[in-house]
């Protein structure tokens, strides 16, 4: 039966332009999305949020552009789990990442990106850091993800490298260069994610961030506010920057001494939480700010609602778009909520939970707190225990109906995690020894107040921080009054074997390894803390001592890095036999294990096998592009066969991932002179002059483009 008899033809017709025309109208706008989180910033520290004078020129011409959130909070003053609230719009009881290191965001829950990808978008991400690298769960739903970090220690020789005290990072600039080549070649919209780390400690930015600032947290903003830049003007580049959806947020902010706590993870004040949120959106004619209090989880479906693809109804955020077009009503159907159970699960001590509904934040824990931020921005709660008292009842009542109705952590989020990995997090303050690791989601008020004992996580933050600038007399002061105060303390105990063994002193150092062996709050040593003993040992020339010490490091932990440590013992006594079969047992172990790999084919280079060598060095580059000995030994294998042009691009590929590397320098020079490069020998010359003025191999570079015809 015909539908349309008796209805005009050109009904029709007007009736089927409605329909393509509504179609058009109603299809999801194809902008792209671009999401920069700034690791560890705090919003009042940017000129947009009221600093002057500003370190983030970049940032605030997109904010005055765009819109910017005043009061903006984390859900976590962590780094992974704030960040899988903000790709999952979901609150850390919900989506089961609970604290850096032993979490993982399981598949079950949906991310940003999924969501994105099934709706056509390309999706590529470049992170800074260790805590979110793809072992944690976070590259779900991207095609791309690029967490190729370079390691901290570059060179496989005899003199061993200081303890990891800070989680492996890149620059915003090597973040930025993982993916540039993956945004240019989008044809379609695509979701990309940056993340830059620099803020975090330690801050060490470089030139011209670190003579502009006086304050090095600053410069490093200041640095990560120069590549969003250059970011942008990427975008710009291709085309694609009008089309673009850009959110810009932290994760967390930084204590920076406020209420003792001078990094983060263990308090749950403002200084933390309160982090800068900045949303440009295509086509808004004029800047906007917005008073209203909005959370992290709000980002995933502000994205999509303004993508026009229908918002999960399983999350907790909401979309702040209504905020920023003003043209509906926006009231929020949950409180804001934030927490922090690393106190407990890193230290024994007591649990935060907060709950934030305009004017007042409601913490509780061991010792709950109360504050009516109008009135106390600071938080310094003087005179409001009384006043505020009904109040406190009242918003304990709401965080234990919230968790009540809506905790629903996933079973599988609880990361298993091998040894080595253990220890490390350990040597950053998580994961103390012997701790309860459980989660029950309730409202607990057991344990010492983490507020009393932020101070001693600040001397302790301290000490860790000059033992990673080798200034081994500071730390121990710090140590020395903390062990005082709590004198059977592992963290403290363990630390100070570091500090010890760094200042020369193997006797002290061993002397404490024995009273954490005698401790009852200890469960297992660290394989890297006789290690220390052992380095300090070997330093001093006691080869025996170091040989035990390397021995019982290697008992407790019998992996590819403990066998590493006694191939450089065995090649510090000369003893090339035992040297080599060290490093093929930790290939045994890991058969991928970079340095192993790149040690051994420097051997089999040395005995003429530049075959097994070249395959080593190649298996090598392929697990770690960025390890830098790699490039500069496939280089020199180059350059001994008279492959100079070769040569030059291995060396020049050392040299991009390890700028100081001073060999590689001299064998650039060399390799550039030998293919008749002159002038590029010179501006070589120039360079490395530049970056490594002290070196001892500035002569001899010298001397060789002196000397070329």
């Amino acid at each position: 039966m015909n539908r349309f008899r008796g209805i005009s033809p050109f009904v029709v017709l007007g009736l089927c332009l409605l329909g393509l025309f509504g179609y058009y109208k109603f299809q999801p706008k194809r902008w792209n999305v671009l999401v920069i989180t700034i690791d560890t910033t705090r919003a009042d520290h940017l000129g947009c949020y009221g600093r002057s004078p500003t370190a983030s020129p970049t940032i605030d011409s997109l904010a005055s552009g765009g819109v910017l959130f005043e009061n903006a909070y984390a859900t976590v003053p962590l780094t992974t789990p704030s960040h899988s609230s903000i790709m999952t719009g979901k609150y850390p009881f919900s989506h089961g990442v609970r604290d850096n290191g032993l979490f993982v965001l399981p598949p079950s829950q949906e991310t940003l990106a999924e969501v994105l990808k099934q709706h056509g978008y390309s999706t590529g991400a470049a992170i800074g850091a260790f805590p979110l690298v793809r072992k944690f769960g976070l590259d779900q739903g991207f095609d791309f993800y690029d967490d190729q970090l370079t390691k901290k220690s570059n060179v496989l020789g005899t003199q061993a490298q200081p303890i990891n005290l800070f989680f492996d990072e890149r620059n915003a600039g090597d973040v930025n260069g993982a993916i540039y080549e993956w945004l240019e070649a989008q044809k379609g919209p695509f979701f990309a994610w940056v993340h830059y780390y620099d803020p975090h400690q330690p801050w060490q930015p470089k030139t011209p961030f670190r003579e502009q600032f006086s304050d090095p947290y600053l410069g490093e903003i200041a640095s990560c506010d120069h590549q969003v830049s250059r970011l942008l003007d990427a975008l710009q580049t291709n085309g694609t920057l009008e089309n673009t959806l850009i959110v810009i947020a932290s994760d967390h902010g930084e204590g920076l001494e406020e209420h003792n706590e001078a990094t983060h993870g263990h308090l749950l004040y403002n200084a933390t939480l309160h982090i800068p949120l900045i949303v440009r959106v295509p086509g808004l004619e004029e800047g906007k700010r917005i008073q209203e209090w909005v959370s992290t989880v709000d980002i995933m479906p502000t994205v999509l609602d303004y993508m026009n693809i229908e918002v999960p109804n399983n999350i907790h955020g909401q979309s702040l778009k209504p905020l920023i077009e003003g043209h509906s009503p926006f009231k929020r159907a949950l409180p804001l909520y934030a927490e922090t159970l690393s106190p407990r699960l890193s230290y024994g001590w007591g649990e935060l939970r907060a709950i934030m509904q305009a004017p007042y934040k409601y913490i509780h824990g061991p010792r709950p707190e109360l504050f009516d931020l109008e009135t106390d921005p600071n938080e310094s709660h003087k005179d409001l225990e009384e006043h505020l008292a009904g109040e406190s009842i009242r918003f304990r009542s709401i965080l234990e109906n919230l968790i009540e109705s809506h905790a629903a952590p996933p079973e599988d989020a609880l990361l298993t995690l091998e040894q080595d990995e253990i220890d490390m997090l350990r040597s950053l303050g998580y994961v103390s020894s012997g701790n309860d690791v459980s989660l029950v989601d309730q409202l607990r008020e057991d344990g010492i107040p983490p507020q009393d004992r932020a101070q001693d996580i600040t001397r302790w933050s301290q000490a860790r921080h000059a033992l990673s600038l080798e200034k081994p007399l500071t730390a121990k002061v710090h140590l020395r009054d903390l062990i005082e105060r709590d004198p059977l303390n592992p963290v403290y105990i363990e630390l100070m074997v570091h500090c010890e063994s760094m200042l020369g002193n193997p006797i002290a150092a061993e002397q404490l390894l024995d009273q954490l062996g005698h401790s009852k709050r200890f469960v297992r040593l660290d394989s890297r803390t006789p290690l220390a003993v052992a380095h300090a040992y070997l330093e001093t020339g006691s080869l025996d001592d170091a040989t035990r010490m390397y021995e019982l490091s290697l008992s407790i932990q019998p992996d590819a890095e403990r066998w590493v440590d006694c191939a450089r013992i065995y090649h510090h006594l000369n003893n090339k036999v035992g040297y080599v079969t060290a490093l093929k047992q930790s290939l045994i172990c890991n058969p991928n294990h970079v340095p192993s790999l790149v040690a051994l084919a420097v051997e089999d280079a040395k005995s003429g096998n530049y075959q097994q060598a070249e395959f080593r060095l190649t298996k090598a580059i392929d697990r770690h592009p960025q390890y830098a000995p790699a490039w500069l030994n496939l280089g020199v294998m180059a350059h001994q066969h008279r492959q100079y042009r070769n040569a030059v691009d291995c060396f020049s590929r050392a040299l991009e991932f390890a700028p100081v590397y001073e060999q590689a320098h001299l064998y650039l020079i060399e390799s550039l002179v030998n293919n008749s490069q002159l002038n590029e020998a010179g501006d070589a010359l120039n360079t490395f002059g530049r970056l490594c003025p002290a070196s001892d191999l500035l002569d001899d570079a010298a001397k060789i483009v002196k000397g070329a015809p």
